[in-house]
C-alpha cells in the first residue's frame, strides 16, 4: 500500500476558484476510480493558498497504470485539467510508506495538524521506533509515515481533533480544517 500526498499552491486569491473546479469537474470526473481519495484538505492559517489531497493506491504499478487511464478520460483532460492550470503556482507530490495506515475520524469538520520532520541520513528508524512504541494509533491520528527523498528522509504525522470549527495551533504547529470531503 502506497500513498502520495499533493500539495498545490495557487495564486493569491484563486483557492475559492480552484475548490469551485475541483468540486464542479475534477471529483465527479475522478471519482474513486483512479486511486482512493483519504482526505482533502485547505489552510486557514500558516502556509495559504494551498490545498492538500491524499489519496492511496495498492501499489506505485497500479498507480502507474490509474494515472495513465484518468490522462484518457475526456472531461479530466479537456475541462479540469485546463481550468486549473493558470491557477497554480506550484505542485509538489510526496510518495508515503505508512507505518501505520490511514485510519479516517469518525467524523467531518475537524481541524488536523500536518507535520513534517527531516532526518538526517540513517536516523528514520529512530523515528520509526519511537512511532512504533509510544506513537501507537490512537483516536485522531490519521497517518504516520515516512518519505525518502534526496538525501534526507522526512517523516510525516497526519492528526485530527475536534476543535469546533475554531482555528488552533497544538504545540505551536499550525493547523489546518477539513474544507470538505468529496
Amino acid at each position: 500500500m502506497i500513498y502520495e500526498l499533493r500539495t498545490y499552491t495557487f495564486h493569491q486569491g484563486k483557492l475559492n476558484q480552484y475548490l469551485d473546479i475541483a468540486r464542479t469537474i475534477g471529483r465527479p470526473a475522478r471519482g474513486q476510480n483512479y486511486g482512493v481519495n483519504c482526505g482533502y484538505w485547505t489552510s486557514e492559517f500558516g502556509s495559504l493558498n494551498q490545498i492538500w489531497h491524499l489519496w492511496r493506491y495498492e501499489s506505485h504499478e497500479e498507480r502507474s497504470r490509474l494515472r495513465e487511464e484518468l490522462s484518457k478520460n475526456v472531461k479530466w483532460t479537456t475541462e479540469y485539467v485546463p481550468a486549473i492550470r493558470p491557477l497554480m503556482v506550484r505542485q509538489d507530490v510526496r510518495f508515503l510508506n505508512a507505518v501505520y495506515g490511514v485510519t479516517p475520524p469518525a467524523q467531518e469538520g475537524n481541524m488536523y495538524e500536518l507535520r513534517t520532520y527531516t532526518f538526517h541520513q540513517g536516523k528514520p528508524n529512530q523515528y520509526l521506533d519511537i512511532a512504533r512504541t509510544i506513537g501507537r494509533p490512537r483516536a485522531g491520528r490519521i497517518m504516520v509515515s515516512i518519505a525518502v527523498t534526496g538525501p534526507r528522509s522526512s517523516g510525516l504525522s497526519i492528526r485530527s481533533g475536534i476543535c469546533g470549527g475554531t482555528k488552533a495551533t497544538r504545540n505551536g504547529l499550525a493547523c489546518a480544517r477539513n474544507s470538505r470531503r468529496t
